[in-house]
C-alpha cells in the first residue's frame, strides 16, 4: 500500500442503496434475536449490541494485564481474562484525532485526511457508527475531551453524540483548543462523569434492540492529576520530579480502569452480558525515553504501542493472548463482521473474532504502518522539520523514516525495545528495502 497523501474520495453515490439493503437486512434478522446453544441456552445474539471503549493516552507497557508490575488495570485484566488480548497492538498515530479516525474508518490517515488534530473526518467515508446506524442499530457516543468534539467528525453515524464537559472541572489546558471553541468552557471531564452519562443512557436501553456505545475517557492524559484516593495509589518515597510524574500516570490508568468497570458492569446490565466488548487507546505516552514527555510527536513505540482487549462470550474463547502485531484498522472489520455487514471498499484490516476463531489468519510479518502527526509549517516546533514522518513495522524490524529531515532509524524489536540502538546503518539493505514498502 501507499502511504503518499491522496485526494479524499467523494460521496459513494450507492451509499443510499446501501442504507435500504442495510434497513432490510436490520428487520430481517431481529426476527432471529439470539442463537442457541446445544442445550438450548440463550447464548450469542445473532447481532450483538457492541461497546467500543478508548482510553486516552494508554501506553500498553503500564497495564497490569501486560506484565507491568504495578496493579494498574484490574478490571480490563478481568475484561482480558474473559476474552482475548492483543499483545502487540499499534495505532495508527500518536495523536488523538487521526487515531480514532482510523479507529473509526479503517483507513490509515492519508487515506481518510486526518493527518493531525484538528482536522474534520470527511463525512462522505463510512464509518463504524454510519455503517450499523445503516444496519438498525441504536448508536450512542459519550466522549471526555474536545479533540473528539462532534465538529471533527467522529460523530457521523452516531444518533446520540454526549459532549457536555461543564464550565468547570476540567483538567486539560490549551490556548489553542479554547480559541477553537470560542468560551471559557471546560475541555474535558473526568472519566466518572462520562460513565454516569453513559449508564443512564444503557439504563434507558432494555428493549433489545442492537447497541453501537462508544465510550471515550479522558484519564490518563496530561496533566497527571487523578482524584483521590488514586492519587495515592502509587507513589513513590521521596520521588524524582521525573518517578512523580510516573506515580501519578499510573494512578490516572488506575482510576480510568475503575471507570471501565463501571461502564461494563452498565453494558453487561443492558445486554444480559452477550455483547461485542472491545477496549483500546488512540496513543501512548513518552515518559521522557526519548527525549521527551507526553505524545502527538512521534512513532517510537511509547508512543503507539496499545492495549487491545475483545470480549465476547459465547465466541471468543476466555483467556487467549495473541503474539501476532495487530492495529486500529482491525476495529472496524472486527465490529461490522460480528453485526453481519461487510467491511466498504477502501478499508484495511482485519476480523479479530475470524482471526481468533481460526477463520482468517494472523502473520508475525504482517506490516504495521505508522503515521507521524503532520502539523506543517508548525511541524518546526515539534520535529525540527516540515515532512512527513512514517514507522513500518514487520517481523522484529520497525523503521522511523522522516526524509525531509534526513532521518532513517531501524530497530530490531526483538534484542532492543526501547528503540536505543539504530542499526539503519549496517543494515542499510533491510532499511532501504522497508523504506521502499513505504514510499511505495
Amino acid at each position: 500500500m501507499s502511504l503518499r497523501p491522496v485526494r479524499r474520495s467523494a460521496h459513494d453515490a450507492g451509499r443510499a442503496l446501501g442504507r435500504v439493503l442495510g434497513a432490510l437486512s436490520a428487520a430481517l434478522l431481529t426476527l432471529a434475536c439470539v442463537q442457541c446453544t446445544n442445550d438450548g441456552a440463550r447464548s450469542v445474539p445473532a447481532r450483538p449490541s457492541v461497546l467500543l471503549v478508548t482510553i486516552d493516552t494508554l501506553r500498553a507497557d503500564h497495564v497490569s494485564a501486560y506484565g507491568y508490575a504495578r496493579k494498574t488495570s484490574p478490571q480490563l485484566d478481568a475484561l482480558a481474562a474473559d476474552g482475548a488480548l492483543f499483545e502487540t497492538a499499534y495505532a495508527a498515530s500518536s495523536a488523538t484525532g487521526p487515531s480514532h479516525a482510523t479507529l473509526f474508518t479503517a483507513r490509515h490517515p492519508l487515506a481518510h485526511g486526518v493527518v493531525c488534530n484538528g482536522v474534520v473526518l470527511d463525512a462522505s467515508i463510512p464509518t463504524i457508527a454510519s455503517l450499523l446506524s445503516d444496519a438498525g442499530y441504536r448508536t450512542a457516543a459519550f466522549v471526555s475531551s474536545y479533540p473528539v468534539a462532534s465538529k471533527f467528525g467522529l460523530s457521523h453515524g452516531f444518533a446520540h453524540y454526549d459532549q457536555d464537559f461543564g464550565t468547570s472541572g476540567g483538567t486539560m489546558k490549551s490556548r489553542r483548543w479554547q480559541r477553537e471553541r470560542g468560551d471559557a468552557g471546560a475541555l474535558d471531564r473526568r472519566g466518572a462523569v462520562t460513565v454516569d452519562a453513559a449508564s443512564a443512557w444503557l439504563e434507558q436501553q432494555k428493549d433489545g434492540a442492537p447497541l453501537l456505545v462508544w465510550v471515550h475517557l479522558f484519564d490518563p492524559h496530561a496533566p497527571y492529576s487523578p482524584p483521590a484516593p488514586y492519587d495515592a495509589s502509587f507513589l513513590t518515597a521521596d520521588p524524582s520530579q521525573h518517578q512523580r510524574e510516573i506515580d501519578l500516570y499510573d494512578g490516572e490508568i488506575r482510576y480510568a480502569d475503575e471507570q471501565l468497570g463501571r461502564l461494563v458492569a452498565a453494558f453487561d446490565r443492558t445486554t444480559g452480558g452477550r455483547g461485542l466488548v472491545v477496549v483500546t487507546s488512540d496513543h501512548g505516552e513518552g515518559l521522557w525515553e526519548h527525549g521527551y514527555g507526553g505524545h502527538n510527536r512521534d512513532v517510537w513505540e511509547e508512543e503507539v504501542r496499545i492495549p487491545l482487549v475483545v470480549r465476547w462470550r459465547g465466541k471468543v474463547e476466555p483467556g487467549r493472548r495473541v503474539a501476532e502485531p495487530v492495529h486500529l484498522v482491525d476495529v472496524l472489520p472486527t465490529v461490522v463482521a460480528a453485526a453481519g455487514i461487510a467491511p466498504p471498499a477502501g478499508t484495511s484490516g482485519v476480523d479479530l473474532v475470524a482471526a481468533l476463531t481460526g477463520r482468517a489468519e494472523l502473520s508475525a510479518e504482517r506490516l504495521i504502518y505508522l503515521t507521524r502527526p503532520y502539523f506543517g509549517e508548525r511541524a518546526r516546533k515539534y520535529h525540527g522539520g516540515t515532512g512527513w514522518g512514517f514507522g513500518l513495522r514487520r517481523g522484529s524490524w520497525k523503521l522511523i523514516e522522516a526524509q525531509s529531515e534526513g532521518r532513517r532509524n531501524l530497530y530490531d524489536l526483538a534484542r532492543d525495545p526501547e528503540e536505543q540502538e539504530n542499526r539503519a546503518g549496517e543494515e542499510a539493505a533491510r532499511a532501504a528495502e522497508l523504506a521502499g514498502l513505504v514510499a511505495g
